[in-house]
């Protein structure tokens, strides 16, 4: 008798599979535990619908995980912490914090449980890792962690330049009329 696998079975088959079985092994285990069904025409029709259903969302589904990979890819991730004088942070950045910073500056959702992070972060530098979308899409992304005083310095620096060069404008406006 030809039957259908409803489930993966061991030593049988995997779901969706057509076998051939004794008759008194698919009428008296399989049929009444609802294993499999019989391989009928119109059963076989069906599942080739089902399956035909399955890729396509499948294709989907590996398409927007393209999609978002590429867009993560692109992404500069950035955090400031407070940090000690050799770098090391006064904790660490964890997967979640991550997960909430790319939330923030795309407005896209990752699972925190997909970011490959090595470990928890507990330095200042810049770190690449993966996050694993779908099965074979990974995304590379970029995260720099600055201490607070790096960020400070930094945010001086470009206020004296803009200040600097706001004087430099004036002065040659001033000499030109």
């Amino acid at each position: 008798m030809e039957v259908i696998l409803r489930k993966d079975i061991d030593n049988l088959g995997g779901k969706n599979e057509v076998l051939k079985v004794k008759d008194g092994f698919a009428r008296n285990y399989l049929l009444p535990r609802k294993l499999a069904i019989t391989a009928t025409p119109g059963n076989l029709k069906d599942l080739k619908e089902k399956i035909r259903i399955a890729n396509d969302m499948r294709e989907k589904r590996i398409s927007s995980a393209r999609d978002l990979a590429e867009t993560l890819s692109q992404l500069n991730l950035r955090v400031v912490k407070k940090a000690g004088k050799e770098g090391k942070l006064f904790g660490s950045v964890t997967p979640q914090e991550v997960a909430d910073m790319v939330f923030e500056t795309s407005g896209l959702t990752v699972d925190k449980r997909k970011l490959n992070l090595p470990e928890h972060l507990k330095n200042l530098g810049v770190f690449h890792f993966t996050a694993k979308l779908d099965t074979g899409v990974t995304a590379t992304l970029r995260l720099e962690i600055v201490g607070e005083m790096e960020e400070q310095l930094a945010a001086e620096e470009a206020q004296e330049a803009a200040s600097a060069e706001e004087e430099e404008n004036v002065h040659s406006e001033g000499s030109a009329g």
